[in-house]
């Protein structure tokens, strides 16, 4: 016998069931006045001629375990996307330092090669200035990325996030 706030659910698997002979199953959802959200799942079966037997479980652990993986799975996901920004980002400021470098040096070379007088002093002079303008853009860039959370409360670029996600999940997933 099934309790009336829920016998209109289980009509059409009972119709199904008596004219196929044949089990069905399936889940459903319902909130408890304490509880909460509560899932079950259900198997029906033919049991005399008019009527059938019907096995409810409940399985909200599974479908809460189940969220819990989603959850963790998408923080792995954020945390392996940041963790990719982060190398990118550090890897383009390397080589963007690499090339100041190189600019900064030619620079040097060409105003210690004038007289202190050339007209050509006072266009090094503010390549030079520029460059380190950038360096110093390519520095607050690095440190602000440094400063950027990732899902999981730790700075991007460090690998051993996704790492620890991807443990704790498959610790969760076997308890």
């Amino acid at each position: 016998v099934l309790p009336p706030e829920i016998a209109p659910l289980f009509r059409p698997a009972q119709e199904r069931v008596l004219e196929t002979g044949r089990m069905v199953q399936g889940e459903y959802r319902l909130v408890h006045a304490t509880l909460g959200p509560r899932f079950r799942e259900f198997r029906m079966v033919p049991y005399g001629p008019q009527q059938t037997l019907t096995v409810i479980r409940d399985v909200t652990e599974r479908h809460l375990a189940a969220e819990e993986n989603e959850r963790v799975s998408r923080q792995l996901q954020q945390a392996q996307k940041m963790d990719a920004l982060g190398q990118l980002t550090g890897g383009i400021a390397h080589d963007f330092n690499n090339i100041l470098a190189a600019i900064l040096g030619n620079v040097a070379m060409a105003r210690s090669d004038l007289a202190d007088d050339h007209p050509a002093q006072l266009s090094l002079e503010q390549a030079h200035k520029a460059s380190l303008r950038a360096r110093s853009l390519v520095q607050q860039i690095r440190d602000a990325w440094q400063l950027v959370p990732t899902v999981a409360g730790a700075r991007p670029g460090a690998s051993q996030v996704a790492k620890n996600l991807y443990r704790e999940a498959a610790l969760e997933g076997t308890s």
